[in-house]
Formats: structure tokens, sequence, C-alpha cells
């Protein structure tokens, strides 16, 4: 540029792929013991309280643009990918947790399985991560919301394909595998949600409108 002149940089396209199943699990299926959850606000929690999505959203962004100092982050997409088993209420804690995802705006995949084990979930997420690597109008920096090592292959084509990986985890709810940093499968810090706990649960009375799971039990 010439002397004197603006340079507009140019925003940084973010992609979020959240792995709904893992999320569902570490948020509200989770032991006492292994829950930072429960630890802080107790077995009760969602009946008392809200995960706030676009601050979970908002979280991840603004601490990834830390670690690009003088960068804009666009968030373009956020993406999940779950399943639920056939016949599952429509007010279990499970369905309703995507349900408020996809009225804050998130784009969410819903597969209905019949058996005891989730299909084609992780296939899901990791080919349309891999597919918005290749693409015109994907993404430069894809987020991976898991802590399941078999996104692992997944995310070293994404670096191969020139794109940066971002790791978003639960502390205790993460494989080891995945958080060794020799492994390069990802180009930032992990962010880690228990770090933001007081930010993205908050009680129903301050969130009206907004709710995570409910009081209903079960999937």
């Amino acid at each position: 540029a010439a002397p004197g002149q603006m340079v507009m940089l140019v925003p940084i396209k973010m992609m979020v792929f959240v792995d709904g199943s893992w999320l569902y699990y570490s948020l509200f299926a989770r032991g006492r013991m292994r829950c930072p959850i429960i630890q802080k606000y107790g077995m009760g929690w969602a009946q008392e309280n809200n995960v706030v999505w676009r601050e979970v959203q908002e979280y991840i962004s603004e601490t990834v643009a830390k670690q690009l100092p003088g960068r804009l982050v666009d968030v373009i997409r956020v993406i999940v990918f779950g399943s639920v088993k056939a016949g599952t209420s429509r007010n279990s804690l499970r369905v309703r947790m995507f349900q408020e995802m996809e009225n804050n705006g998130f784009e969410v995949h819903l597969l209905t399985h019949t058996g005891e084990q989730e299909k084609c979930v992780d296939i899901s997420l990791a080919v349309d991560m891999m597919h918005y690597a290749t693409v015109d109008d994907g993404y430069d920096i894809g987020v991976l919301i898991s802590g399941d090592k078999d996104f692992m292959p997944a995310m070293s084509r994404v670096k191969q394909k020139g794109k940066r990986m971002v790791l978003v985890t639960m502390r205790n709810s993460c494989n080891r595998d995945l958080l060794e940093r020799s492994t390069h499968v990802y180009d930032f810090n992990p962010v880690f949600l228990d770090d933001a706990l007081d930010r993205i649960i908050v009680p129903r009375t301050l969130q009206e409108g907004v709710v995570a799971g409910g009081g209903g039990g079960g999937e």
C-alpha cells in the first residue's frame, strides 16, 4: 500500500463444526466427579439454568481472535451434527438442546437411529469439514467442538488443504491423544468451554426463553 493509504484487512472466515452427541453427553450426561458444571451448579442445574448458545459462539470467536492480533474473525456458519433414538420425546433434554441450537441460528443435522449405537454422525461431520475446506466459499479456519480422537485424520486432511484448525472441548471429556500437541492436528491453543461457564450458563430468570434442557429426564 502507498504511504498513508489505509489497508483494509479481509476478515478471516471461520466455520464451526459441532459434534452434537459428544456435546450433549459432556454437558448433561456426565457424573458429578467428572462434570465441572455439576460441581459448580449442582445436579439439577439444567432445570434452573440455560446454556446461552450465542455466547458459546462468541466466546470461541473472541478466544481465537486473541491469538490473531489485528485480525477480524467472522463466524460464517455453525453446523451441528447429532442423533436421537427413534421415538425420543420432543421434550427430552437431548432433543430440546438441538432445538435451541437451531433457534439460535445454528444449522442442525439430526439423524435418527434405532439401535444403541449412533451411526453416521462422525462421518457426516468429517465429510462436511473436509468439503468446506476445498470450496471457494468455504472457511479459512475450521473449528471442531468435540473430544473424540476419531476426528484426527479429518483434521489432518483439512490442514493439508492449507486451512487452520481449532479444537474446542472440555476437560475430563476429551481424549488425551486429541490434546497432544505433537499430533499437529490443530494450530491454536485449545479452547476449553470449562473456562467460560459463568458466561455460557446463566439462570433462567436472566435469560428467559433460552432453554438449554428443561426439566425432562433421559434423552
